[in-house]
């Protein structure tokens, strides 16, 4: 059985999850969670491994709850995921409160919708802008995945004083292109001359996740 530390995510990205899961295969319990309206949502890709279990939100659709939070409205991450945890880890960005003040680090890969707000849709614009600097002040320390998307965070919230840890995510689920499908995509590429590519930010954007995580006796 499970006991002792519990840790809540937001949606997640799935290497790190996999990660946390595969270095401590005996030591925690993550404990999934994510909106799935009356059952709809069918085949969810979710990461999986022996240590990771789900509960989900089936009565009430996932955009009330982001509509009450854009409002001021938050809702305790624990009410959501219908666990105590001991530690919180949101790896997308934006967190929850805690119910019961529990620490939380966030994953905030970058702050492209402060350098580049043209390349991110207006809702998560206005979601990112508004509703991280909370999820700053609430952390406990910051998780990103490059020393310039830690001097970024710095620059834009300098009076938050938070630890920022950086840690570069695994690749998970690795594709092979071929190199014809490559030349075909890069002659595309140069043809759009302005065009930024940027990382995929929103890979599971019908999938909001909040995971917690348990020591196992």
């Amino acid at each position: 059985m499970v006991n002792g530390n519990k840790t809540g995510v937001g949606r997640t990205t799935e290497g790190l999850v996999l990660a946390l899961a595969s270095e401590f295969p005996e030591q925690i319990e993550l404990v999934g969670h994510y909106f799935d309206f009356m059952n709809r949502k069918k085949n969810i890709e979710v990461p999986v491994a022996s240590n990771i279990r789900y509960r989900r939100t089936v009565f009430i659709p996932g955009k009330v709850f982001n509509m009450l939070r854009r409002l001021g409205v938050w809702i305790p991450f624990e009410l959501l995921a219908k666990e105590r945890g001991d530690f919180h880890i949101f790896p997308s960005f934006i967190g929850w409160p805690s119910l019961f003040r529990t620490p939380s680090a966030p994953f905030i890969h970058d702050i492209t919708y402060i350098d580049y707000p043209e390349y991110v849709n207006g809702p998560a614009q206005f979601d990112l802008k508004t509703i991280i600097p909370r999820t700053v002040r609430r952390a406990a320390f910051i998780i990103t995945n490059s020393e310039s998307s830690k001097q970024g965070i710095l620059r834009e919230y300098p009076t938050a004083r938070k630890p920022i840890i950086v840690e570069h995510l695994p690749a998970v689920g690795a594709v092979f292109i071929s190199k014809k499908k490559l030349l075909r995509a890069y002659k595309g590429w140069e043809s759009r001359a302005n065009t930024c590519c940027f990382s995929e930010l929103w890979s599971h954007a019908k999938t909001w996740l909040g995971l917690s995580t348990h020591t196992k006796s």
